[in-house]
Formats: structure tokens, sequence, C-alpha cells
């Protein structure tokens, strides 16, 4: 059976797809440090390049009912699927010109939450 560390050792290498830039995020101190390292590196950049959706696809009813049934999921120890929830509600949430959005923010820091839960 693979070890804890191992498996997050894994984890992390699928995450950013690149040894130095592993190494750079296990040095950091802080999880304030860590989401915004995440959010500046390439692979994440392509991924959410990759995964985004046109601006018709955006709805307040579907991203509240994503992050409802991420939310249950989520207190039912369910992480992983939480966060496909959470992910699906980020897709969905609605933002203004400046690409804010209220419950885009709720999505985020849900996911985030259930990220840091299992220690991504």
């Amino acid at each position: 059976m693979p070890s804890v560390d191992h498996k997050h050792e894994q984890g992390l290498m699928n995450f950013f797809e690149d040894d130095d830039v592993v190494e750079q995020f296990k040095k950091l101190d802080n999880p304030e440090q860590m989401i915004q390292f995440m959010w500046k590196v390439p692979s994440f950049q392509n991924f959410l390049r990759g995964n985004s959706e046109q601006i018709f696809g955006k709805s307040d009813g579907d991203t509240r009912r994503f992050r409802e049934m991420g939310n249950k999921l989520f207190k039912a120890g369910k992480d992983e699927e939480a966060i496909n929830m959470f992910n699906k509600a980020v897709m969905k949430a609605p933002v203004n010109d400046s690409g804010e959005g209220r419950d885009l923010s709720l999505a985020i820091a849900n996911r985030s939450a259930a990220l840091l839960k299992l220690g991504v």
C-alpha cells in the first residue's frame, strides 16, 4: 500500500506536471502563498483556458444547485465528489464585465476548502 506522502507527492506531480514546480510549491509556508502560486502555474492556466465555457452557458440557478450539492457531499466526507460539483458551479457562475461574481467567489472558496481538506 502506498504511503500518504507518496500519494501526496504523486498528486502534486499530477497537478503541476513538473518536478521543479512541485519542489517550489513544497517550499511555500501558508495556504495564501500556495493558492497564489497555483494560479500562476502554466499547467493550471492551460487547464482553465481549455475548460472555459462561453458566456451563454452561465446560470445563477445552476451554479447555486451545483454548489449546494457540493456542500452536501463535503459535509458527508465525499471530498472528491464535492470538488467535482464545485468545479461545475465555477463553470456555470455568471460574472460581470470585470470577471467577478458572488456565486463564482463562493464556488471557488468552497472548492478551495475541499482541496485543502484533501491536502492538495
